[in-house]
């Protein structure tokens, strides 16, 4: 799928040089998996370093076999979420023609001419270090954002660019949870708290409830959705503001839950507008980034 006359792939598949090595971007195969428990970020972690690997072999056709395949090369760029990095190299044991490295991100620029595909880590992939990727044939963004790559660069030089959408992948999900942590943990002043169990004294701090708050969610996507489906049972005051309220059903494939058109969940909703509006009457405000 284009955008902005770009190559940015979201989906299908992606015939990577003149052997045609194919990696199926299936979401629909993503969200056929269980995410539940711990584990579930270290194997939705798993989905996005290695791009639904477990797709390639039927995608190549089963009379192909590993040892007949040309070696494709993948970079992990920084540090960051080295759980990805873990599940992936324990998954890719089954895939001996694809090898798995990394470095820190202050020598990617020096690195990445010798690998076919990149997975940047919390690190940027600009012009300059895209120039250097002379055999380069594909971007995964590990995530949803691709603000960090330039798409542009990448076009000219001949590099698809891919990433792992929120919904139906269990990160949305993740995010939400993971705000309503913060929420809770904010409110009931986790870090003294601690500090007073510690010392065994009981009943300091005094925290603060979710009830009753008035709760801003800047940017209603599938994440905004999701908290806002949780946070409606806490008893808290909804408003949100997006672009558009349309409905984002195309985009769910319906594995998980669908309620992405459910807007019923905000009490007050609004465009850019309202913004500052919202904000001066919120208890807290969630953003994107």
């Amino acid at each position: 799928m284009a955008r902005r006359g770009l190559s940015l792939l979201r989906g299908g598949f992606a015939a990577l040089g003149p052997n045609r090595h194919r990696f199926c971007f299936d979401s629909a195969a993503l969200a056929s998996q269980t995410f539940s428990g711990t584990r579930s970020t270290c194997d939705l972690a798993l989905f996005r370093g290695t791009l639904a690997l477990t797709q390639a072999k039927r995608a190549m056709g089963e009379a192909v076999a590993h040892n007949q395949l040309k070696p494709l090369r993948i970079l992990f760029c920084g540090d960051e979420f080295p759980a990805a990095e873990f599940y992936t190299r324990k998954n890719l044991q089954q895939y001996p023609h694809l090898h798995l490295d990394s470095c820190p991100r202050t020598l990617v620029a020096d690195r990445i001419g010798d690998y076919d595909i990149c997975v940047p880590r919390m690190m940027r992939l600009d012009a300059e270090v895209i120039a250097r990727a002379k055999q380069l044939q594909l971007i995964v963004q590990f995530g949803v954002g691709l603000e960090g790559v330039d798409i542009e660069a990448a076009t000219r030089a001949g590099i698809k660019v891919a990433r792992i959408p929120s919904v139906n992948t269990g990160n949305a999900l993740a995010c939400a949870e993971h705000c309503i942590y913060m929420m809770l943990g904010l409110l009931r002043h986790q870090r003294v708290m601690a500090s007073s169990i510690a010392a065994k004294r009981l009943g300091e701090p005094a925290g603060s409830t979710l009830y009753g708050k008035t709760i801003f969610i800047l940017g209603y996507g599938h994440i905004g959705k999701e908290l806002a489906l949780r946070l409606r049972y806490f008893g808290v005051h909804l408003l949100a503001v997006r672009r558009s309220w349309t409905s984002l059903r195309g985009s769910q494939n319906g594995a998980l839950p669908n309620t992405s058109d459910d807007e019923d969940f905000v009490n007050e909703k609004g465009g850019s507008e309202r913004i500052l509006e919202f904000a001066s009457r919120a208890d807290i405000v969630v953003t994107k980034g």
